[in-house]
């Protein structure tokens, strides 16, 4: 098996449409129908939120990895503090509306709405990343998963 095939921007959008077919479904059932109760959608908004970042950022920093590992002109120089302190800071913000409910301060509707608002950012700044950066700086692109 190649593992170059799989690890490539070909795959890494086709992974993005296949886990945001079914996100997005999801999304459109529960914010425009009252099939689902809020404290229920919320769970599944949040479930479904994870599953699709983790899978899609993995397979975006395996993907840059692999590439540097296959370059021989590009030698990675060490993340800066700020830059580490900006990835801290940028998943805060995603999981921060998870929280939210919990303490009170907003309903698990609004929570599932701002949750939802962010991973759609996310994933919009993922595209960018792996499709538009060239490999520096792509992998020194400080709004993504902690890899």
């Amino acid at each position: 098996m190649n593992i170059d095939k799989y690890l490539s921007v070909h795959w890494n959008n086709l992974l993005m449409i296949g886990l945001a077919v079914p996100a997005l479904s999801y999304a459109a059932v529960f914010f425009f129908t009252s099939i689902i109760p809020d404290k229920a959608g919320f769970f599944g908004m949040v479930s479904v939120g994870i599953v699709y970042c983790l899978i899609v950022e993995q397979h975006s920093s395996m993907m840059l990895k692999q590439r540097i590992k296959n370059t021989d002109d590009y030698t990675p120089a060490k993340k800066s503090f700020l830059e580490g302190l900006t990835v801290i800071i940028y998943n805060f913000i995603w999981w921060l509306p998870v929280a939210l409910p919990f303490a009170g301060i907003v309903d698990y509707h609004a929570g599932s709405s701002i949750f939802f608002f962010i991973t759609v950012v996310r994933a919009m700044l993922n595209l960018y990343r792996v499709n538009l950066l060239d490999l520096k700086q792509a992998f020194h692109f400080p709004l993504r998963g902690p890899n």
